[in-house]
């Protein structure tokens, strides 16, 4: 629990500093919350499973994931007309990538020996004490 509240605070972080989100308009700090907590719980997990799909035994649907093509026509005309629709819509891709993107980072932390920019490792014959 501890740690899903640690990358919960990580993600809103990057997204406040990405989309100049202050908390004094509540109405973007709403949605700030709901696009952090939809990327988290959509996002599969080691098991191959996301949280929501545990829950709810299926994914999470947008709206958008269910339009026909002439609907997902007219919801792209909306993008170019609503700025505020654009922004929500923005705002979430970026949560689904720094959910991604936080996950690879505490990945690529678990295995240092594999990581381009990890140290050599030390020899497993030479003790680290030994100074020959």
């Amino acid at each position: 629990v501890e740690r899903r509240g640690g990358s919960w605070k990580t993600n809103a972080k990057d997204l406040m500093d990405e989309f100049a989100i202050d908390l004094s308009d509540e109405a973007r700090a709403e949605f700030l919350c709901a696009a952090v907590n939809y990327a988290a719980n959509q996002a599969a997990d080691e098991t191959g499973y996301s949280p929501s799909q545990w829950v709810l035994r299926r994914g999470i649907r947008l709206p958008y994931s269910l339009l026909s093509t002439p609907g997902r026509l007219a919801l792209q005309t909306r993008l170019g007309q609503d700025r505020q629709f654009s922004e929500r819509v923005a705002l979430l891709a970026a949560a689904q990538r720094s959910v991604t993107a936080l996950r690879y980072s505490i990945a690529a932390r678990a295995l240092p020996a594999l990581s381009p920019l990890a140290p050599a490792a030390v020899p497993q014959s030479r003790s680290p004490r030994c100074t020959w």
